[in-house]
């Protein structure tokens, strides 16, 4: 597992750690089973709560190409999220590459600082001092070791079981490729912001350098693109960025509601293409 301290104030001194570790072996494992013990145990945000329709999971794995401890947690994600279709189930799986990895021999393609910084806002909810990959965060609110398929599980079987009313978010696209669509999304609170997040459904990265040198690594919906608009309209239309060289049906976009004060996801919706 690796970590990264959120204070930028750090940062060199971060950097000079890191490299220790990838100088010395038995620091390494010193380090990887201090990690495991300090975050073996699930984070929850007391203070978060949801209600929707239908049972679903979002489930946001923080990763990096440029991290050993990350393949296990890809290959995890990508299981669960066949398991839920095959028995269909809605576990919307969420692939947001850091970018603190980058500099320690290998810079991730799908790497931005957006999602280190999305890390930490939930480091926050969660009173967690350091960022680490791989990390699972499931509807905003539970925070576990993303490589962990027991509390993976756990966490998402109980989002799946939780009671929900009448929110559902509708995702409509007019052509084959990923630059228009339209949404429906009734209730936003007053306190909540609607994400529109563009996933390309697999990727492929040959590791020519770091801690995964040689390795051929595989991930599953990849966000390409994000979008938060904050008291959206009952309905409207977004574009994404432009430049994007996806095929019809390698996408999907996610959509869901989220508390900025609690982190809870009280709505989610998605469309296949």
């Amino acid at each position: 597992m690796g970590f990264f301290f959120k204070n930028p104030k750090q940062k060199n001194v971060v950097v000079s750690s890191m490299l220790k570790i990838l100088a010395s072996s038995l620091l390494s494992c010193i380090m990887l089973q201090q990690s495991c013990n300090s975050n073996s145990d699930t984070k929850i945000n007391p203070a978060a709560t949801h209600s929707d329709s239908t049972g679903f999971a979002i489930v946001e794995l923080f990763t990096s190409e440029g991290c050993s401890s990350c393949p296990p947690a890809d290959k995890l994600a990508t299981v669960l999220a066949e398991d839920a279709a095959k028995n269909g189930q809605v576990v919307l799986v969420l692939s947001e590459h850091v970018d603190y990895w980058d500099r320690i021999g290998w810079k991730d393609p799908f790497s931005s600082h957006f999602f280190t910084e999305r890390q930490g806002w939930y480091a926050g909810f969660f009173k967690e001092e350091s960022v680490y990959t791989p990390q699972m965060v499931v509807n905003g609110v539970t925070g576990f070791v993303g490589s962990d398929k027991g509390k993976a599980t756990t966490g998402i079987a109980a989002a799946l079981k939780a009671t929900h009313s009448s929110k559902k978010i509708l995702l409509s696209a007019t052509g084959p490729n990923p630059d228009n669509f339209t949404y429906t999304v009734p209730n936003v609170g007053k306190n909540e912001v609607l994400h529109l997040v563009l996933v390309q459904k697999s990727a492929v990265s040959k590791v020519l350098r770091g801690e995964n040198a040689g390795r051929t690594l595989t991930h599953n919906n990849v966000v390409l693109d994000w979008k938060t608009l904050e008291s959206p309209a009952t309905s409207g239309s977004v574009k994404f960025k432009n430049g994007l060289v996806i095929q019809p049906g390698e996408y999907n976009v996610i959509a869901f509601v989220q508390d900025k004060g609690s982190g809870a996801i009280s709505s989610a919706g998605f469309l296949q293409r």
